[in-house]
């Protein structure tokens, strides 16, 4: 996205603009000081150009695990995406939030088993990583 299109993305209601990282590394991969770089360049970065601050993460390619996500809680965010679809349980920890994707395609039938949680294909083949 061009700074002008992530502007006019934050004026829509409802949008939250969160951070993503600097250059999309797997930030389980990578050591504290790496991991702390990319969250704070990338938050900076965003803050910059919306003039507010930004208290949301993504983890790039869903690389997260406890270690990552402390180094999350530890630079300010809030809350904090996995590539983990699934239900977020009552006392699940909010940095490492599991998501639902919706499409225009999907059918009814097909969204409400996302709603309940029924179309995780990625625990297959990922552990969760609040385990």
């Amino acid at each position: 996205m061009t700074r002008e299109q992530l502007k006019e993305l934050a004026t829509v209601a409802g949008a939250q603009i969160g951070a993503h990282g600097m250059s999309h590394i797997r930030l389980k991969k990578a050591d504290d000081a790496a991991v702390s770089r990319e969250l704070m360049d990338s938050r900076k970065f965003i803050e910059d150009v919306l003039g507010r601050p930004v208290t949301l993460m993504s983890y790039p390619h869903g690389s997260a695990d406890r270690r990552v996500a402390g180094l999350v809680r530890a630079a300010g965010f809030t809350a904090a995406g996995t590539s983990r679809f699934g239900l977020n349980e009552p006392g699940r920890d909010p940095m490492l939030l599991c998501r639902n994707e919706i499409l225009a395609v999907d059918t009814v039938e097909l969204f409400e088993l996302k709603l309940r949680g029924h179309w995780d294909w990625y625990r297959f083949r990922h552990a969760d990583p609040a385990a």
